[in-house]
């Protein structure tokens, strides 16, 4: 299995190496991971949701490809106790704007 993930630092940049790693992945007949790379997904929704659209585009049918919508919510920019990720106001929502 190979993981390829992205995040907001370079958007296009990180999209050409998610494709590459992808792409390859599929030729070998790998299971690979699409994922949002990101520990404070709920700040970038926008951002997220342009990347899965993309990659949603060409990915779509391509059944070896997982799909990691938010990697490692850190508890630190969230809407609950002391930044902590809220299930009800912070991963639900941006879960269900994303899927």
């Amino acid at each position: 299995m190979v993981v390829a993930g992205t995040c907001v630092g370079d958007p296009a940049a990180n999209k050409a190496m998610v494709k590459t790693v992808v792409d390859a992945a599929i030729a070998k007949g790998v299971y690979v991971i699409i994922d949002w790379h990101d520990h404070s997904a709920n700040l970038h929704v926008d951002e997220a949701k342009a990347f899965f659209d993309e990659m949603a585009q060409l990915y779509k049918n391509t059944p070896n490809v997982i799909w990691e919508i938010w990697n490692e919510p850190e508890n630190k920019d969230g809407t609950g106790t002391n930044g902590r990720d809220d299930w009800a106001k912070d991963i639900k929502p941006y879960a269900e704007q994303i899927i």
